[in-house]
């Protein structure tokens, strides 16, 4: 059965002098050390003690503590402690496959193709060609270059036309004949 803990004076002292340079975990360690009890400290013991003797740490100590517990190792991020998915790792979800690359998962059967042949593009005659970034690239500035000019400044209008009637800002017009 828990009994009931009253906070001394020498607890109080120790604790304002600890609070500006330690984090309330790292101070409940040092209370465990000093002032034993029959349950252990907790850093919600440390505080809601603080709040009672309101004791507040600046942004700047907040900042040199979470850098000095990050030294230590007392925080770490949870795919750290659990374990981040590895390179080239499996994942399925919703029935698909995935794969870890790069730090991302890809779809996998993408990933083996575009690793076998290259990237695939669907054009719009609707034959399939597999070709990389640049030939891309190239490509969509061909057909771009191919176009009249007329009907260039024609589709940028249309195109800021619906940014302006999506409600999209920076379209380039002012609202002023709308």
């Amino acid at each position: 059965m828990k009994r009931w803990f009253k906070w001394t004076p020498s607890m109080d002292k120790v604790l304002i002098k600890l609070y500006h340079s330690m984090g309330d975990k790292a101070i409940s360690e040092v209370f465990e050390k000093q002032f034993p009890k029959h349950y252990p400290w907790t850093n919600k013991h440390i505080e809601k003690r603080r709040s009672y003797l309101r004791i507040k740490r600046t942004k700047a100590e907040e900042h040199a503590i979470r850098v000095k517990n990050n030294g230590d190792g007392r925080q770490k991020k949870s795919w750290i402690i659990r374990g981040a998915a590895k390179e080239l790792d499996l994942r399925q979800w919703n029935g698909r496959l995935f794969i870890k690359v790069n730090g991302r998962f890809v779809d996998y059967y993408r990933f083996i193709t575009q690793a076998k042949r290259g990237q695939v593009v669907r054009h719009h005659e609707g034959t399939i060609k597999v070709i990389d970034r640049s030939q891309n690239a190239r490509l969509n500035a061909m057909q771009r270059a191919a176009l009249p000019s007329d009907l260039k400044l024609a589709i940028r209008e249309l195109n800021r036309l619906n940014k302006l009637l999506n409600g999209k800002e920076n379209s380039g017009f002012t609202r002023d004949f709308v």
